[in-house]
Parts: C-alpha cells; sequence; structure tokens
C-alpha cells in the first residue's frame, strides 16, 4: 500500500511538472478592508520597516490561525519553520518532510522549479504581499533539508521579479 501511495504520489508529481510551469496573472480575493489596512500600514514606511510589519502580521495570524505552533505542515513536502525580518528581508525559512527527500534529485529539481513558479504566482498576486513588494521589501524562502544546518536551496521574490514575470 505504501509503495502504490508513494508510486501515486511520483506520478502526481511528474504530471504537475511535466508542463512547464508558467507565470500567470490571476485574481486572488482579499477583503478590500485588509487591502487598504495593508496600504496605511506600509504608508511612508522604509523597505526595512515594511519588512519587520509584514513579519509582526504574519506571526500575529500564525497564532491566531495556528495557536502559536512554530513548525506547521505547508503540505506533503514542505514544514514552515520560522520568519523573520533581516534588512529589507521577509525571510521564510521551511524544512522537507521525508516524502521529498525520498524524492530523486531529478524530481526534487523538477518539483524545486514548480515551487519557484508557483511561489511567485501566489506573491505577485496577492495584493498585500505585492504591496509590501513595491515598498521595497523582498520575500527570501529558504529552503532546508535538515533545518537549520542543511540548506537545499533558496527563492527570492522582489518587485523586479513580479515584474520580469509579467505580473
Amino acid at each position: 500500500m505504501k509503495n502504490l501511495a508513494f508510486l501515486l504520489t511520483i506520478l502526481f508529481i511528474l504530471t504537475g511538472c511535466a508542463k512547464s510551469p508558467s507565470y500567470e496573472k490571476k485574481e486572488i480575493y482579499q477583503d478590500p478592508k485588509l487591502i487598504s489596512y495593508y496600504e496605511n500600514l506600509l504608508k511612508d514606511k522604509s523597505p526595512e520597516e515594511a519588512a519587520k510589519l509584514a513579519v509582526e502580521d504574519t506571526i500575529k495570524l500564525i497564532k491566531l490561525n495556528y495557536g502559536g505552533n512554530k513548525k506547521i505542515q505547508v503540505d506533503r513536502f514542505i514544514i514552515f519553520e520560522d520568519i523573520f525580518a533581516q534588512t529589507n528581508n521577509i525571510v521564510f525559512n521551511y524544512s522537507f518532510t521525508p516524502n521529498f527527500t525520498e524524492l530523486s534529485q531529478n524530481e526534487q529539481i523538477k518539483a524545486a522549479k514548480f515551487m519557484q513558479v508557483d511561489l511567485v504566482n501566489r506573491v505577485c498576486n496577492l495584493k498585500t504581499a505585492r504591496n509590501t513588494l513595491k515598498h521595497g521589501a523582498n520575500e527570501v524562502h529558504r529552503y532546508f533539508y535538515d533545518y537549520p544546518d542543511k540548506a537545499a536551496f533558496e527563492l527570492l521574490v522582489s518587485e523586479q521579479v513580479c515584474q520580469k514575470a509579467g505580473l
């Protein structure tokens, strides 16, 4: 049964990654009051202040939605570990679950490429996150095989990345 589940997972990943991932402009609904709140929160703030405020707000949401748990399983492959501000960067740290590390190196590379496109699509299309980027902050997403010692790769999303992707 485990082998079947593993094979289905591999097939799902391969089918999802077989297509060339592409950037896609899409409307992600957010309450207009929330968008306005973020616009006012970031008004006249430096990139460093914008990053710090974004981190503080994200931590509040984590406490509200997850009871303050530091580790949150995002999906089958990723566990959220930490968030902090570093200069004008909002740094997200994640570790991989055993499901990811069991994939072949080629499958991990394909999954990482898909993660990059998916991340850029989500961040650049989310008005509150995009507003933070427009204020000069960046999102840095660090992925670890063994948190915090063995880094796998890092993905950067900035206003320039969004523009280059046509979003």
